[in-house]
C-alpha cells in the first residue's frame, strides 16, 4: 500500500483561528491533489510572540478547538493527519506538552508523541532561547515520528540511517519542524542537512 504525502508549510502567528483556517485550506488543497497523508508543521496552530504565550491556548488532552479541528478535518477529507505539535496541558501549570498528534482518515486520534529534545540555546549576540521554560519534555520512548531536529548534530540525527535499509524504513517517519530566525542561519543549514 502506498499513499501520497503532503508536507504543509505555514507561517503561523498568534491567532489560533486564523492559523486553523490556513491549515484547513492547505489540507483541502493537499487532498484535492491526491494526498492520503498530510503533515502539518510544528506550532502550526499557534506561534506566539513569547514562549510562554502558548500556556493561554493549551488544551486538555482529548478536546479543544485545535484537536477538534484536526479530528473534523481528517474525517471530512478522509485524510491521515500528522499534526505538528499541539500545546497540551500538563500537571505543571507553567509548562505544556508539545504533542505531535496523529489522526486517521476517520478522525480518530491514533498516536501521540510528546517532544523530548527541547531547544535551549545561547546565541552569539547574547540572546537566549529556552523551550524548557514553557515545554515539559515527553517520556523517552521509541515512536514512528519525531518533532524537529533542534540540538542534534548531523551525526546524531542521521544515526538510525546508517545502512540503506534503515534509511528506507526511516523515510516514512515524519518530523514536523518550525523555524524562526533566533538561532541564525548556521543552525538552519545543520538542521536541513541532517534531514536530507
Amino acid at each position: 500500500m502506498s499513499a501520497r504525502l503532503a508536507a504543509v508549510q505555514m507561517s503561523s502567528g498568534a491567532d489560533v483561528g486564523a492559523n486553523l483556517r490556513a491549515a484547513g485550506g492547505a489540507l483541502e488543497a493537499a487532498r484535492a491533489q491526491g494526498a492520503g497523508v498530510a503533515v502539518l508543521p510544528e506550532n502550526f496552530a499557534f506561534m506566539g510572540a513569547h514562549e510562554r504565550d502558548k500556556l493561554a491556548v493549551a488544551e486538555a488532552e482529548g478536546g479543544g478547538p485545535i484537536q477538534d479541528f484536526l479530528a473534523q478535518a481528517a474525517r471530512r477529507l478522509g485524510l491521515w493527519l500528522v499534526a505538528g505539535t499541539v500545546p497540551l496541558k500538563t500537571a505543571d501549570p507553567q509548562r505544556v506538552a508539545a504533542a505531535c498528534l496523529v489522526f486517521d482518515a476517520g478522525g480518530a486520534r491514533v498516536a501521540r508523541y510528546d517532544k523530548i529534545h527541547l531547544f535551549d540555546v545561547d546565541v552569539p549576540d547574547g540572546g537566549a532561547y529556552r523551550e524548557s521554560a514553557s515545554i515539559a519534555p515527553g517520556p523517552a520512548k521509541r515512536t514512528g515520528s519525531r518533532c524537529c531536529a533542534r540540538g542534534q548534530s548531523r551525526t546524531s540525527a542521521m544515526s538510525p540511517h546508517r545502512d540503506r535499509s534503515a534509511r528506507i524504513r526511516a523515510a516514512g517517519r515524519p518530523r514536523a519542524t518550525a523555524w524562526w530566525w533566533t538561532p541564525g542561519g548556521g543552525y538552519w543549514n545543520n538542521a536541513r542537512t541532517a534531514r536530507a
